[in-house]
């Protein structure tokens, strides 16, 4: 049984790597939308997106018979780390203009 238990778990570990990897590809696109946003002047914290991201996380999640609330939770995670994300990219465009 432990065998399993750990074979199960190898797998987990092996979809996280994936999801990582994932992760990693859309905080590239977020510092592409953070520049596109500090050249156009634009505010980093844009709600009705943030509500649009939710929305589709918690459909999806729904559709495949997962909680609607976590899909929210995970949207809301991701949406914070894009949002410190395109704060450091703003804070470093700004520096560099400065120096």
């Amino acid at each position: 049984m432990a065998q399993a238990i750990d074979e199960l778990r190898k797998e987990i570990d092996e979809i996280t790597i994936e999801i990582i990897s994932l992760i990693d590809r859309r905080m590239n696109l977020v510092k592409s939308v953070a520049q596109y946003k500090k050249t156009n002047s634009m505010d980093i914290i844009d709600k009705s997106r943030e509500k649009s991201v939710l929305e589709l996380f918690e459909q999806e999640f729904v559709s495949r018979n997962l909680s609607g609330d976590g899909g929210r939770l995970i949207a809301r995670a991701l949406i914070d780390a894009a949002i410190l994300e395109e704060n450091m990219i703003n804070n470093s465009l700004s520096s560099n203009r400065q120096a």
